[in-house]
């Protein structure tokens, strides 16, 4: 069959477009080739039932009938068109170039390939700086918004962890936000709210996942819909706020979550 997929080539594919998750035209090329084997594969499908000609598997030299599908390749080792790894690589390919176009949330384009916690620097090493930041000290603030403004595109909606205390809203991280907005971004600082004070995790609060998704809600949901956001924090540990704040907004109508903290502390992600 021409244009036949085999499990080691799709997987060759597969490895390739996830060391290339930038490059939209080979990005391109490889989804033309899947949808093109597709396309084929059902052309050359037996109009009528039959075993078909016996041959011997290039792959492993099996003995097999190739249902008239005129392939070299035995059923164990050809892909066909419903194929679970097919299907998921093409939609891998798909995220991939929606992340470089429509949908990007950072300048540098290896950011957009996934949603990982990203960050600006370390905590111990930094943590004068930190604490300055928390305290809503303007130069850090504005040094801060320097770096951050050149990472991340316009257009874009930040939205921010809330403070453990609800009626804590001037914060260095909103502050920021605020900067940050005036630059061509959608201030979100107040689409997730603190419904309830909770014990600060940096003087040993809990910081399980489910403190934060019991006392936060999502609020302007029309803000949001369909749309990627940035989400913003100033210090990141465990990463259980982050996680938590994320799957409030995806839960809510949020497109995708980009995660960013200025400083990291524990190991550095």
């Amino acid at each position: 069959m021409k244009n036949s997929l085999d499990r080691l080539k799709l997987n060759q594919l597969s490895s390739f477009c996830e060391e290339n998750p930038t490059n939209i035209l080979a990005l391109t090329k490889c989804k033309n080739f899947l949808l093109e084997f597709i396309d084929t594969y059902n052309q050359n499908l037996p109009k009528v039932k039959t075993r078909g000609k016996k041959r011997r598997c290039v792959i492993c030299s099996t003995l097999f009938y190739d249902l008239g599908r005129n392939s070299e390749i035995c059923m164990r080792h050809i892909i066909t068109p419903e194929d679970k790894s097919l299907l998921s690589l093409i939609s891998k390919i798909d995220d991939y170039i929606e992340r470089n176009t429509s949908d990007k949330i950072f300048v540098n384009d290896e950011w957009n390939v996934n949603d990982n916690l990203r960050s600006l620097f370390r905590y111990h090493p930094d943590i004068d700086n930190c604490w300055k930041f928390k305290a809503c000290n303007q130069e850090i603030i504005n040094n801060i918004f320097t770096k951050v403004d050149e990472l991340i595109c316009n257009d874009i909606i930040i939205c921010t962890i809330p403070s453990h205390d609800p009626q804590k809203l001037n914060t260095g991280i909103n502050l920021l936000t605020n900067l940050l907005a005036e630059k061509g971004r959608v201030d979100g600082s107040r689409i997730l709210i603190r419904t309830k004070k909770i014990d600060k995790k940096g003087t040993g609060g809990v910081r399980d996942k489910s403190v934060d998704l019991d006392s936060i809600v999502a609020n302007n949901l029309t803000m949001f819909q369909n749309k990627v956001v940035l989400l913003l924090d100033d210090v990141a540990t465990s990463g259980n706020s982050m996680k938590a704040c994320t799957e409030i907004l995806l839960k809510n109508g949020a497109k995708r979550v980009s995660k960013l903290a200025i400083w990291k502390a524990g190991s550095h992600t």
